[in-house]
């Protein structure tokens, strides 16, 4: 038995629809969807982008994580915000980084 299972093995076990790993999903949703609505909450921003392994599930997590935030978070800035799956998958953080990079190097006039 492999013990060394990842976020993203669950997510493909809830896709084939294995019960425990369908409720752990939903489970997993419901506390990322509090911590989403606490952003929300005090930022009060218009999108919020999630990526790794678990939004591998796609629908199955992503259902879970707006109905609790929607639950949880003011509704005016909820209404407000997108709450998207990230769409770059593993490299998203990688070409982040290496934007931000070149955002702070244009505006300070440095060559990277």
């Amino acid at each position: 038995m492999n013990k060394d299972f990842t976020a993203a093995d669950i997510a493909h076990e809830a896709r084939r629809g294995d019960d425990f790993a369908l409720l752990m999903i939903e489970r997993t949703g419901r506390y990322i969807g509090t911590a989403v609505a606490a952003v929300i909450n005090l930022l009060n921003i218009e999108r919020i982008v999630l990526g790794g392994g678990v939004m591998d599930a796609g629908e199955l997590i992503l259902d879970p994580i707006i109905r609790e935030t929607g639950r949880r978070a003011f509704q005016p800035c909820f209404e407000a915000t997108q709450i998207v799956a990230a769409s770059l998958g593993s490299d998203s953080v990688a070409l982040g980084a290496a934007m931000l990079a070149r955002d702070a190097a244009r505006s300070t006039g440095t060559a990277i």
